[in-house]
């Protein structure tokens, strides 16, 4: 009976270990029909897993492996630039399955999270953009409470070219209103939600600041006449051609609208420098603190070279217009 009985526990024990992950990692296996090999890539964009991993996958069939202290969203990104948002946990073993000519709606069972996700993916296959967008306004007040609402948040709110404020910011405060502690809506109330309220369509917030000659200007300043916001920087080779640009249209236009450089630089001096060299005359703000600084984050700066173009009335008509367009749009603005 003892010899029965330990052949049963020893037959038992390779079973108990492959379906009990450690509890410090977690697991993810895959099938992805119609794809015999390939590299995609796995990373984390709220700071909880810091690499990007690079994952293969052979014959269909990958399996990726991830060390985590806490429970985070893990981004598959494809060679086509399509993605996957994986609800990662410590301890669990997770599944992906799907086709390659349907990456946006694959399966991700082993985790009730994951699962509720999935089924939103299905359910919205082959929807129309706006239809999407509002049934995933809808999932995230129904699941304000899961990593799902935080993931489906972020697709259709986050990596989109252009923001929906009114729609985005009530969902980002639900979110954060119940996971006030979680890093990962921390970090996207923080990067979007001045960056959302200087969307297209929205007022000019207001700000004071102190400019390199140490004169203070605030948005009262910029009232009455369109103005032209640069956000740049001197270690930023593209920004060079920006700035003769502004030069030029300053010379232009400087009776017909505001211009104010805004230089997302540790160190006023260079900035002050490359300004005055290009001749232009408009206020330059630079405190010395990149991203990090009180206007750059006031005016929800996220890339350089960046800009503003603001009507006489204080509406936000266009941001971050390509330099090849910029003088035209200018043109139109005054127009």
């Amino acid at each position: 009976m003892k010899a029965r009985s330990l052949f049963l526990f020893l037959a038992l024990v390779p079973l108990f270990f492959s379906c009990n992950e450690p509890k410090d990692r977690v697991r993810v296996v895959g099938e992805i029909s119609g794809i015999k090999m390939a590299d995609f890539y796995v990373y984390n964009d709220d700071g909880m897993v810091n690499a990007i991993d690079t994952v293969k996958i052979v014959g269909g069939e990958f399996s990726y492996e991830r060390k985590l202290s806490q429970p985070a969203i893990l981004t598959f990104l494809y060679p086509n630039f399509s993605r996957t948002y994986v609800i990662a946990e410590p301890g669990k073993k997770l599944k992906v399955k799907g086709q390659a000519s349907k990456l946006s709606a694959l399966d991700v069972s082993g985790s009730p999270e994951n699962e509720l996700l999935a089924k939103f993916r299905e359910q919205n296959v082959g929807k129309l953009d706006k239809e999407k967008e509002m049934a995933a306004a809808q999932f995230v007040r129904d699941h304000s409470k899961t990593l799902a609402a935080v993931a489906v948040f972020k697709q259709f709110f986050v990596q989109v070219e252009k923001h929906n404020a009114a729609v985005a910011l009530p969902l980002l405060e639900t979110l954060k209103k119940a996971q006030p502690t979680n890093p990962a809506v921390i970090g996207i109330y923080e990067q979007l939600k001045n960056e959302m309220r200087t969307a297209v369509g929205s007022v000019l917030p207001d700000f004071k600041a102190v400019t390199i000659a140490g004169d203070t200007i605030t948005s009262k300043d910029f009232k009455n006449k369109p103005t032209l916001v640069v956000f740049w920087a001197p270690w930023n080779t593209e920004c060079y051609q920006l700035l003769k640009t502004v030069s030029k249209l300053e010379q232009k236009y400087l009776d017909k609208m505001h211009f104010l450089l805004v230089s997302v630089d540790y160190e006023k001096r260079s900035s002050e420098v490359r300004v005055r060299q290009e001749g232009i005359e408009a206020p330059l703000v630079c405190e010395q603190r990149g991203f990090a600084s009180p206007l750059v984050k006031t005016l929800g700066v996220r890339l350089v070279p960046g800009n503003l173009l603001v009507g006489a009335d204080g509406e936000i008509v266009k941001r971050d217009v390509p330099l090849k367009d910029l003088v035209k749009n200018v043109e139109k603005l005054i127009k």
